[in-house]
């Protein structure tokens, strides 16, 4: 198995060349970067990789989402890319025998703390290539449900297109276009390593970025922050989307730094900038709708000055037109191009309702901490202030429940040395402009929605300030005690939170009592993101296949089904969207999802099974363990689980919800008939014609 896991990060790497090939080619006339080989390279594959993905989104609004145009879609990538990847080779194998750091053979500061900070990449992206290789399990809850379930349906139908009780499926979706890639030709594991890549080209581009506008040091240390952080490492190597999305937002902030310091006088150079960060910027906005407030806040920063007003318009431009296709779909397809949200302005969106917006944006409401402005806004302004420090000691109030552990942590040191850059006096400009940028962004998340993945967008920038802050502290050359004593303290945060990240992806235990035990004593959590878990996992069929039974309590009921019901018997998921192993046809059952089943127009459970029936759906799993029944939030044994079921469901109820009263006459009156139970989840088969 781990030999298959290689050959995926083999093909990625095949991938990767051929979308820095291609944007190699198309960045030859960009002359603004012409003489930063690294930085070249960067824009070069993350345009590269924007172009693959928009040719399977076109290949998939078409209908010819098969293997054989997806092939031929990157054959000619390839041959197009040809000339810049014979470019590019020679650019870096030059810049690699003439770049100074490599070749230094004294031991100054910044010496060793590009050493160190370069060997301590070079273990994590190890141990991150391995930890990708993994199969999503209940960590990955939204990969489950929608990242990867929603490509696999993509792929199974041949085509793009909305699916109706899953709303998620018309979010932007470039990213997963990428997916739809990994998942034809090397699984999860494929999907995974484009993520992983995004997190690479963003690393990268840091350092090369900071050694351009500032010294050395400075990037490789806010690299490193950024590489060290728990959080940003357990979603580079899952089907996300939100490093992605970070990457392309921080580029086109990055390379709009000369613009914005007014150190880019040529206008042909200042339009070339301005072009690339728009097209940058409408990758971004094809990923994530949260693309548009970093879309905004950059945009706005060339509205302020009257001479960058048309390359204001170009940005505005590029951006939107290369954003577009996705919020365009939504409008002609659902009549909504931000689909589900903002419903008072679409109020004929398709199967959806102000209700369930409400709903959705009360779900995404309770995170964090109070913030509602206008009913308190002493408290809220003072949750705000406090919010750097509470990221660091409340850290399960920013994720949903069970989702707590090492792989959420976010560590200190982004405050640690972004607070210190308040007393430099002669602040660069350009390091202003990143942490103004990254400042908007966290003043927005906290009154929007305080969910910690949502975090990663502004965390680069964040990141750069800290190595700024982190490196002015490291060069003082005064030899007063309090300096030394500062030096000292500097370079233990840095070395103690590799140690710590290196602690938990190789140490801290991952499951079982062990776990439990540790993080009783310790108070440290478990790590979900331990290697030597991944490697016994991959070590045999057998154990991926309990991996995955243990951490995904709807596992065995989907292999159940996979393995006895027809290829055609579509499945109905309640209390439950997490249909990725699932290789069948499947809706998203519960009423708050979708209009798309109208459970109003049935006035008995043989209307409701009838209907089901007619389009092609024999049987229902329900997940009693996510049940809103099940109050103490805790495992349903299996030996109880139909006992609950018949509880709950066909008992009279004024709790209950409509479309869940019909299913429990339905199971009452034999209409549905359970068939499997594990793990706390019931098989049910519907009607009697099998």
């Amino acid at each position: 198995m781990i030999a298959q896991q290689l050959l995926s990060l083999l093909l990625a790497l095949l991938l990767f060349v051929i979308a820095s090939g291609v944007g190699q080619t198309l960045l030859q006339w960009f002359d603004a970067l012409k003489p930063y080989p690294l930085e070249r390279f960067v824009y070069a594959t993350a345009l590269g990789l924007g172009i693959i993905g928009y040719g399977v989104f076109f290949l998939g609004l078409a209908g010819f989402l098969y293997v054989h145009f997806v092939v031929a879609w990157l054959l000619v990538l390839a041959i197009v890319g040809l000339p810049g990847t014979i470019l590019q080779s020679g650019e870096l194998r030059r810049w690699l025998t003439t770049w100074r750091p490599v070749r230094m053979n004294n031991f100054s500061v910044d010496t060793i703390v590009i050493r160190f900070c370069l060997l301590s990449l070079g273990f994590i992206a190890i141990a991150s290539a391995v930890l990708a290789m993994r199969p999503p399990s209940a960590m990955e809850w939204d990969v489950l449900a929608y990242h990867l379930a929603d490509p696999k349906v993509f792929i199974a139908n041949h085509r793009v297109a909305p699916l109706p009780t899953d709303h998620h499926s018309n979010f932007p979706m470039l990213m997963e276009m990428l997916y739809v890639i990994g998942l034809l030709f090397g699984g999860s594991t494929l999907a995974n390593y484009f993520h992983w890549m995004t997190l690479l080209l963003l690393v990268l581009g840091i350092i090369a970025a900071c050694s351009r506008h500032y010294e050395a040091p400075v990037g490789f240390i806010a690299a490193l922050i950024l590489a060290t952080t728990p959080l940003i490492v357990w979603e580079a190597t899952t089907a996300y989307v939100d490093i992605a999305g970070a990457c392309y937002s921080t580029l086109a902030v990055l390379v709009l730094l000369p613009v914005l310091d007014n150190r880019l006088f040529a206008p042909r150079s200042c339009f070339q900038c301005c072009l690339l960060a728009g097209i940058l910027m409408g990758f971004n906005l094809g990923i994530k709708y949260l693309g548009l407030i970093p879309f905004g806040l950059l945009g706005g920063l060339l509205l302020m000055r009257k001479a960058f007003l048309r390359y204001a318009l170009l940005y505005f431009i590029a951006a939107l037109l290369v954003g577009s296709p996705w919020y365009i779909k939504n409008a002609i397809l659902l009549h909504n191009p931000v689909y589900p949200f903002y419903f008072r302005l679409f109020p004929h969106s398709l199967y959806w309702s102000l209700a369930r917006e409400k709903a959705y944006n009360s779900e995404q409401n309770r995170f964090g901490f109070p913030h509602a402005l206008l009913r308190d806004p002493h408290e809220a302004l003072i949750n705000l202030l406090l919010a750097p420090w509470q990221l660091l000691v409340s850290v399960p109030r920013y994720f949903n429940g069970g989702e707590y552990n090492f792989g959420a942590l976010i560590g200190g040191l982004y405050q640690a040395f972004c607070f210190p850059l308040l007393l430099v006096r002669r602040l660069p400009r350009t390091v202003k402009i990143v942490l103004l940028l990254g400042i908007c962004q966290l003043v927005i998340w906290f009154f929007l929605a305080q969910i910690g993945r949502y975090l990663i967008q502004m965390m680069p920038l964040f990141a750069i300030g800290g190595g700024y802050g982190a490196w002015q502290l490291l060069r003082r050359s005064s030899r007063a005690r309090l300096d030394i004593l500062i030096k000292v303290v500097v370079a233990l945060l840095i070395a103690g939170q590799v140690v710590y990240l290196l602690c938990g992806l190789t140490l801290f235990p991952y499951g079982g009592q062990s776990a439990v035990a540790f993080m009783q004593q310790t108070g440290l959590p478990a790590s979900d993101l331990n290697v030597l878990q991944v490697l016994h996992v991959l070590s045999s069929k057998a154990n991926e296949q309990k991996f995955l039974e243990d951490t995904i309590d709807v596992y065995n009921c989907e292999d159940w089904v996979n393995h006895h019901t027809k290829p055609q018997d579509g499945v109905l998921l309640y209390e439950e969207d997490r249909g990725y192993y699932l290789n069948r046809p499947y809706l998203w059952g519960d009423a708050e999802h979708s209009a798309y089943i109208p459970y109003s127009r049935f006035s008995n459970a043989a209307q409701l099974t009838s209907w089901f029936l007619m389009h092609g759906y024999h049987y229902a799993i329900i997940n009693l363990n996510w049940s809103p029944m099940n109050t103490q939030h805790v495992p349903i044994p299996s030996d109880s689980a139909l006992s609950l079921l018949f509880q709950w469901y066909t008992s009279p109820s004024d709790s209950l919800t409509y479309w869940r009263k019909l299913i429990g006459l339905a199971i009452s009156q034999h209409f549905w008939v359970p068939v499997y139970v594990s793990h706390g989840c019931v098989v049910l088969r519907l009607g009697n014609d099998h």
